[in-house]
């Protein structure tokens, strides 16, 4: 039996029902993965903001090293910027910026990684390469300019990320001291593992944060990116952004390695379960992923040695966002029309020959109801029990498909669900 298309039918049909109930738009988790995918289950973490010694003060030097600034041959913010070709990973680019104190306009020179197709505008750029991501802005969002630089960037940071305003799943978040490096220039690193709903993977990546004040009350704001697919040029190039933004980045080869490993030594990474990213659980005996049939944008698919072509019985797991609405009440309001709504979804693979809907109760996934259906696709035939949830602005779906399974298939696909509705936990 093909069940991969049932798969497809059952959620495609859920996905109508939702839709059907005036819940709004929905959004895939993994449409919303890159890009914006979903919400951080994790605390809010401010980061705390450290002065420079007094001793380390700089005292009486020139106007131009009264500027904060690189040890090369060009510097950020300095004269005679333009036309350098010294460096070898980076390159030049104009900003240009009239949010000054005088109202004049300026121009900028600065250097980026090289990019040959830069996303830039007249106050900010951003570039990539060799695995670093880099971004500077002339007009950053600050919360009063009045603040201290070292005020405005615990602002940024908090801002970027807030869980309640994730576009990503993180774990193991580090935000580290904002470190004054002149009343002038502050400085940040916050690390993190973010997992890929669409690879299951989980990757560390190091962001670091330099937020300065210059001349004519501009605030330049960089961003500097180094995610785990880095080439073996990255220190290099990162060596020449230190150079010239008068910076250091704490990063180095190491962190990878040392940040995943210190992640999946916690308990916190899965406690012995299974790990989807937004959610753990146990997976019975001999059951696995199946990483070749998974259908993309339609959840992760589980069977028996992980082969659903040769299983008859699997289970599908999958998430949506749905914003606001309480859409188990709003299934539950009405559950004969819900399940005419469910029945009358069609696509050219399939029908839903009859469907039950019931309250479950309240589980792992939050508000739950239980769904049975028969499904069609011209002679095959399957059987479906779904449990469906809410978790604030997200719909969980477990749900398990038989196809000409034997009752011991049946019992321990049955089993098999029982155990993840059970033991799953939201991250």
């Amino acid at each position: 039996m093909r069940k991969k298309v049932f798969a497809l039918l059952l959620t495609v049909s859920m996905t109508a029902a939702l839709c059907g109930c005036g819940s709004g738009s929905e959004t895939s988790d993994t449409d919303a993965v890159q890009e914006s995918e979903s919400s951080e289950e994790m605390p809010a973490q401010e980061p705390e903001i450290k002065e420079p010694d007094e001793e380390s003060e700089p005292e009486n030097e020139s106007e131009d090293s009264e500027k904060p600034g690189g040890s090369g041959e060009v510097t950020f913010g300095s004269d005679q910027v333009a036309g350098y070709d010294g460096f070898e990973y980076l390159m030049e680019y104009q900003l240009v910026t009239d949010s000054t104190e005088s109202g004049d306009e300026v121009t900028y020179t600065v250097y980026i990684p090289k990019d040959e197709y830069p996303n830039g505008y007249r106050e900010y750029v951003y570039s990539q390469q060799s695995g670093v991501e880099f971004s500077i802005d002339l007009e950053p969002a600050l919360e009063s300019k009045d603040n201290t630089v070292a005020k405005n960037l615990e602002y940024t940071i908090a801002k970027d990320w807030d869980p309640d305003n994730a576009s990503d799943i993180y774990y193991a978040m580090d935000i580290g001291e904002i470190q004054n490096v002149s009343g002038d220039m502050a400085v940040c690193e916050v690390s993190c593992i973010l997992y890929s709903d669409i690879f299951e993977e989980h990757t560390p990546k190091y962001e670091f944060y330099c937020m300065r004040k210059m001349p004519d009350g501009i605030t330049a704001l960089i961003k500097v990116t180094v995610r785990s697919n880095y080439t073996d040029e990255a220190p290099e190039l990162l060596a020449e952004l230190e150079s010239f933004y008068g910076f250091s980045i704490g990063w180095d080869t190491s962190f990878v390695d040392n940040k995943l490993a210190e992640f999946e030594a916690n308990d916190a990474y899965s406690g012995g379960k299974y790990n989807m990213g937004y959610m753990t659980f146990e997976l019975p005996e001999g059951w696995a992923k199946d990483n070749n049939q998974t259908v993309y944008d339609s959840g992760s698919v589980f069977a028996p040695n992980g082969d659903m072509e040769s299983a008859h019985v699997i289970i599908q797991i999958d998430r949506n966002y749905i914003g606001e609405t309480d859409v188990i009440s709003e299934l539950l309001s009405d559950t004969e029309a819900t399940e005419e709504l469910l029945k009358a979804s069609y696509t050219e693979e399939g029908t839903i020959e009859s469907v039950k809907i019931a309250e479950y109760g309240e589980t792992s996934i939050g508000r739950t109801i239980e769904i049975t259906m028969e499904l069609s696709n011209g002679s095959e035939r399957a059987s479906a029990i779904s449990y469906m949830g809410q978790v604030d602005d997200f719909i969980y779906e477990i749900y398990y498909i038989s196809d000409e399974a034997d009752e011991t298939e049946k019992k321990n696909g049955r089993a098999a669900l029982d155990l993840i509705l059970k033991t799953a936990e939201l991250k």
